[in-house]
């Protein structure tokens, strides 16, 4: 099983994706990574730019683990308002 200890370094939102559906979260999605960075749940990812253009937005390893602790926590609460703890604590 895919789990939080498993991932090594920073990655993009498409990696913060695969890492859920890896760990059996189907359901996580970019919409959704979206919508909990807006509640404060997970920090703003660092930007990568070129001289021309832009790479995609980068995400630390630890914001990787953080997902996935969270996901795990969120089928022990009832309301999304509960998950606002975890980082906290982490």
């Amino acid at each position: 099983m895919y789990t939080w200890e498993s991932i090594s370094g920073p990655g993009t939102i498409d990696d913060l994706v695969a890492d859920a559906h890896a760990a059996d979260y189907p359901d996580m999605n970019v919409r959704r990574v979206y919508d909990w960075i807006a509640k404060g749940l997970l920090d703003q990812p660092r930007l990568r730019t070129r001289r021309r253009g832009s790479d995609k937005a980068e995400y630390s390893a630890n914001q990787r683990r953080l997902l996935l602790l969270l996901l795990d926590k969120r089928q022990h609460v009832a309301h999304l308002n509960a998950l606002a703890q975890v980082p906290l604590a982490t």
